[in-house]
């Protein structure tokens, strides 16, 4: 079992905020997860969920409750198939209104590998109207054959055919750096450049700077509302605003006792992300580590993960985002002197 509490600084001092429990079966996957919130003086529960899986580990149902007056009453639950050939799955979306399970939404994710080893994952949402199901909305996404994010796509179903909204392209240099991402509008019934950025790099690989501009009818813009973050050797996090940002780096002598240096190799599985994500990471030195959830900005974390003592081995953990708003967040590892930030797309 895990427990982690979140606190939030009030008045000049830490209150408790939430209180956040799970139990796990012999192959580490979540079996329950508990969210209870701090009332005054003491922990009140107020969420439950409850999930299964198949014997490869895959979650096969979800079920959120309430307790209300002493009672678990059910919220909503999900059911996920998965195709023989590992290529697809299907969940179903149900909330409980009026004593019964009523259908309202379906995930279809499927993936597909071509002939550069890219890989093309996509997933269609579909709403419940009466007795069909209706399109809603499609995002594809695509990796190279490094596992390297390159491709966003994003349609949205209006009067009975697919819509171009918005999709993003990646440039990467040959070590798997991002040059540039250029985003294109579709909303107008053809693709109009909209904005992009531009990274440069030293010899060392570590970011020099960073544009951002927006195209303006025939010329592109500088835009003061790109964000740029980086990480000190600390684990603290510097963000920037602006349209253009320059950084400097310097070589600092670093007590680092034993030769030994921290190498998390974080993975976050499948990213994006619906439902349950795998975390995995790996810790050389035994010590205190702490995992933590961020918003895109890197501002403000939405779930907190330890500090807790660990040995050195290998670590894989389930991470619910069932009641996480869909978007872009951060995960970051740290042991207080070292951290490792991944990028983590939730969809729902």
């Amino acid at each position: 079992m895990t427990e982690l509490i979140n606190e939030i600084f009030q008045n000049g001092q830490w209150t408790y905020s939430t209180r956040l429990t799970y139990t796990y079966d012999s192959k580490n996957n979540i079996l329950t997860y508990l969210y209870d919130g701090w009332r005054t003086s003491q922990w009140e529960l107020c969420f439950q969920w409850t999930y299964t899986y198949n014997s490869k580990g895959n979650r096969l149902t979800s079920l959120n409750e309430q307790l209300i007056n002493s009672s678990w009453m059910k919220v909503s639950r999900e059911n996920t198939k998965y195709a023989a050939d590992g290529k697809s799955d299907t969940t179903i979306y149900e909330l409980w209104k009026n004593g019964q399970w009523v259908v309202t939404q379906r995930y279809t994710n499927t993936s597909n590998v071509n002939e550069k080893n890219e890989t093309y994952e996509s997933t269609l949402f579909e709403s419940w109207s009466t007795d069909k199901w209706e399109n809603a909305s499609r995002i594809t996404e695509a990796y190279d054959s490094h596992g390297t994010y390159f491709y966003y796509l994003d349609e949205e179903w209006e009067n009975n055919k697919w819509v171009n909204y918005e999709k993003y392209i990646i440039t990467l240099d040959a070590n798997g750096k991002e040059l540039s991402l250029l985003g294109e509008d579709g909303r107008s019934g053809s693709w109009v450049t909209w904005y992009r950025y531009g990274y440069t790099y030293d010899a060392n690989g570590n970011i020099i700077s960073q544009n951002h501009d927006h195209w303006a009818a025939d010329h592109w813009v500088y835009q003061d509302d790109g964000r740029f973050t980086l990480t000190d050797f600390q684990g603290n996090d510097l963000v920037f605003y602006g349209y253009k940002m320059d950084v400097t780096w310097k070589t600092a002598e670093l007590d680092v006792k034993d030769n030994e240096i921290s190498q998390f190799g974080l993975s976050i599985f499948p990213n994006p992300a619906t439902g349950s994500v795998k975390i995995g990471y790996d810790i050389i030195k035994p010590g205190s580590y702490s995992l933590s959830l961020m918003n895109a900005s890197g501002i403000g974390e939405i779930r907190v993960f330890g500090p807790e003592l660990q040995d050195a081995g290998n670590y894989k953990l389930d991470f619910c985002t069932d009641d996480i708003v869909p978007g872009m967040y951060l995960l970051k590892l740290t042991d207080g002197k070292n951290s490792e930030i991944k990028k983590i797309l939730i969809l729902k």
